[in-house]
């Protein structure tokens, strides 16, 4: 074996583009089951209504929750795809899909990064890293100008291996040194796995080196992509591929790649550009364009984006391709063509601004008359948006307008009833809050009526601590002008709500007793429409609370294993509320008007500023838990409270003069008992031991062996008399009783599969059916659902939709199944 080491002139380190791997994971610790007794007072809840626009920028933009008190002044438009992407709001449980999307995003690219090369993550400056040649043998020619190495040749310098049948070392007459490797060569290093026929290095004293390769096959460490070339040649950054095909993964039958005439791989701004290229999925051609470019550094890039192609039932064949303009580093501008065979042509235009008065986006989606297949005419959404932060004061204006009430079905298979507008001007800062804010409410889909719109409105809260904390005052209050011109009577009204109260604690080692003191007043001038005079009311409602609990932890050798916790408690509400069965009170409440699904099948339920609920009641509760010591895993959970009302209370009903005295005996309970290491059993009630027929609750089965496998078997009850009782309109003369199977799992690591089924267990009818799969691959995902859904009384509709999704490079993965648990069909997301 000949060694031979020398050292080289000037030299500049080759160096492709990497591919970040690294994903931002939300961990998010979520109770399984949820029950409340208390009556509590809030705001009204049609301003947490889902604002419908599911792609505010585009169709396939991926949902966020924005709550204006978080907003970052500091954003900028590099990183506003991924932290603000499309400016949305959804349903108050998004961020549970989020978590639940980002784990599985962050399994596929896991699994599809596993096998890749590596880089050991060091740098070496090859100025000062000798080249090492190994040989069986070697000769000198061209008066040592040449030097020839055969046999079992290998070169190292630094994290180069470069193995090859023959190597060449050239020293020519210009001064330039060149190594030429011949026979199936293989190189490895910290950027690149290549094999190819022959490689050429060629060193060059003023700083830059060249390499060419050909008929080369490579793949570049830490990233899934791999690639064919005709030859390769790289001077200083940049390095350019002819006749050549990179695969968004392994070379295999089905991987997305884009074979070009020419490839062009910028190391500087880690941008690859293709010229005359063809997507493909394999063999088989998508799409041809003259020329494109694709980022794979995360940093902002315009150009075309991978195109999103579908078919369903609603839209028929879909198309929609993405272009983005970086205009500079303050603004982008956005615009989709989405093609439907259905629906015709949709273009999207998204401009978003950033200055130091905040991010502003501006969102306008038409079809015009001769575009539109379905009913030739134009149709148009229109969204307005800017985001502040200034100091103390938050600034969240939102927009939102819409052609017609069927817009968002077609296009974005959204059934929600209202398209909201919010404005709001908020500050916070120790013991002040206050919100100046406006709201307004477009019905859209099959809802005929307006909602009260709210502009403005003005809440504030004020909280003042004395004596460490054990005493506080607290104020509360809104100011608020409602209007709504459907309405039959009152068409508008001014609203003052002010709640005072005085809080004590006392809090030792084993006891807790808390003490609250306060008083609601809540004043209308409303207007008649039939009279055309304005009414006034008043209403004011003193309210009393004491809660008493204690904790008793105890281990005994019948439970070696387990800590076990006894919390018994007792409490006491008093709350009177003065014109109780005035029926002028209860217009602008929209919790009686658009209660939360989620909110009935979990059990828990709670009342608007117009709805305060009287008390006189003690409530006895006992908590029993059973704690692995160990693993600190809950093994078992009972809770049981029984509310007593000890007078006869005033109900309202929602029949006009409905209504009526009675006591108040509630019985509330929960249980969880996790039965084996990933089984467990949830249950929560809540009966009016009053009357036996009104009750609701919940039972759930669950075997959950990771956040993202779920099986559940659910039973969901709420008879009509419980459904009256707590002035759920929407439910009026009807009952709940359902039992469903809901079915979530990873078949393997690219497929992943959703079914649910619910039907009524009084007639056995369907009530709802989802059956959703998706598949992943290498820069491509594609994904196929069912539903049967209900639109109404005995009323269903049917639809299918089929997504391809090119990923690309970014392999950006989203299996897309967030969407059902934002939709409760799969209830209860969270292992133990």
């Amino acid at each position: 074996m000949f060694c031979n080491l020398f050292s080289l002139g000037k030299d500049k380190r080759f160096r492709l583009t990497k591919l970040s791997s690294k994903i931002v994971l939300f961990l998010l610790s979520q109770v399984v089951i949820s029950s409340t007794y208390a009556e509590t007072i809030t705001n009204d809840f049609t301003k947490n209504l889902p604002s419908t626009d599911e792609g505010y920028a585009n169709a396939s933009s991926v949902q966020s929750l924005i709550p204006t008190e978080n907003y970052n002044s500091s954003i900028t438009l590099s990183n506003l795809d991924k932290e603000y992407p499309g400016l949305n709001y959804n349903y108050y449980n998004t961020f549970t899909a989020q978590v639940y999307e980002s784990l599985k995003e962050a399994q596929t690219r896991q699994r599809l990064l596993a096998r890749v090369p590596r880089s050991d993550g060091r740098l070496y400056d090859y100025n000062k890293t000798p080249i090492i040649i190994n040989a069986d043998y070697m000769f000198a020619s061209d008066s040592g100008n040449t030097i020839t190495y055969r046999g079992d040749v290998s070169l190292v310098q630094g994290d180069r291996l470069v193995k090859a049948r023959e190597i060449v070392y050239q020293r020519l007459e210009d001064g330039k040194q060149v190594i030429t490797f011949d026979g199936e060569v293989n190189l490895k290093s910290n950027q690149l796995f290549l094999d190819a026929d022959q490689l050429v290095i060629e060193l060059l004293n003023s700083g830059g080196q060249e390499l060419q390769a050909k008929e080369t096959t490579f793949a570049i460490v830490n990233t899934i992509m791999h690639g064919h070339a005709l030859s390769l040649d790289t001077n200083k950054t940049v390095t350019t591929l002819n006749q050549s095909e990179l695969y968004s993964g392994p070379i295999r039958n089905f991987t997305l790649n884009i074979r070009a005439k020419e490839t062009i791989i910028n190391q500087e701004t880690e941008e690859l550009t293709f010229k005359s290229a063809t997507m493909r999925i394999g063999k088989v051609p998508l799409m041809w364009f003259p020329s494109f470019s694709v980022n794979i550094s995360g940093r902002p890039q315009t150009g075309f984006k991978e195109p999103t192609i579908g078919l369903s039932s609603t839209t028929g064949f879909r198309i929609n391709i993405p272009f983005v303009w970086y205009i500079n580093n303050y603004a982008k501008y956005t615009i989709s063509t989405f093609f439907s065979s259905k629906l015709g042509v949709l273009f999207n235009n998204n401009l978003d601004y950033r200055s130091k008065y905040g991010i502003s986006t501006i969102n306008y989606a038409f079809t015009t008359g001769s575009l539109n297949r379905k009913d030739q005419t134009y149709r148009y959404y229109l969204g307005l948006r800017h985001l502040a932060n200034f100091g103390d004061y938050n600034l969240s204006l939102n927009y939102r307008r819409v052609s017609d009430k069927r817009y968002f079905y077609d296009y974005y298979s959204t059934t929600d009833s209202f398209l909201s507008s919010d404005y709001q001007l908020s500050y916070a800062k120790g013991k002040w809050y206050w919100d100046l804010s406006a709201y307004t409410f477009q019905p859209i889909y099959n809802t005929e009526r307006d909602s009260y719109n709210s502009l403005p409105e003005f809440n504030f809260t004020y909280r003042e601590p004395f004596a460490y904390n054990k005493l506080r005052f607290e104020s509360t209050g809104q100011v608020a002008h409602l209007y709504n011109r459907d309405a039959d009577i009152y068409d508008k009204a001014d609203r003052f709500y002010l709640k005072n109260s005085v809080h004590y604690s006392q809090i030792n080692s084993v006891f807790r007793s808390d003490y609250s003191l306060g008083a609601y007043v809540t004043l209308y001038h409303q207007h008649n429409r039939q009279t055309g005079r304005y009414e006034n009311l008043s209403r004011f409602a003193p309210e009393f609370t004491a809660d008493f609990s204690t904790k008793l932890v105890r281990d005994t050798l019948a439970f070696n294993r387990y800590a076990v916790t006894v919390t018994p408690s007792l409490g006491y509400t008093y709350r009177h509320v003065n014109h109780k069965n005035d029926t002028r009170f209860y217009n602008y409440d929209s919790s009686s008007i658009l209660p939360s699904v989620l909110m009935i099948q979990n059990g828990i339920y709670s009342f608007g500023i117009d709805r305060p609920q009287e008390a006189n009641d003690i409530n006895l509760g006992y908590k029993l838990q059973f704690t692995d010591r160990f693993t600190g895993q809950d093994k078992f959970t009972a809770r049981i409270n029984l509310v007593q009302s000890v007078t006869k209370l005033n109900y309202f009903h929602i029949e006009p003069n409905g209504g009526y005295r009675k006591y108040k005996r509630n019985l509330v309970t929960s249980l969880h008992y996790n039965i084996a290491d990933k089984f467990n059993l949830d249950t929560a009630a809540i009966t009016d031991l009053t009357n036996t027929n009104a009750s609701m609750g919940i039972v759930s089965f669950n075997y959950q062996p990771s956040l993202t496998n779920i099986v559940q078997l659910n039973y969901r009850f709420a008879t009509k008399k419980y459904l009256e009782s707590a002035a759920i309109t929407a439910y009026s003369n009807t009952q709940i009783k359902q039992v469903g199977f809901a079915y979530v799992w990873d078949i393997n690591p690219q497929l992943s599969m959703l079914f649910s089924n619910y039907v009524d267990v009084h007639d056995w009818k369907l009530v709802d059916r989802n059956i959703a799969f998706n598949y992943v691959y290498y820069g491509w995902s594609v994904s196929f659902s069912y539903e049967r859904r209900r639109i109404g009384a005995n009323q269903y509709e049917n639809g299918f939709d089929f997504s391809l999704n090119l990923i690309g490079f970014n392999n950006n993965y989203n299996n897309r199944f967030g969407r059902y648990i934002n939709s409760g069909k799969i209830p209860f997301v969270g292992n133990r």
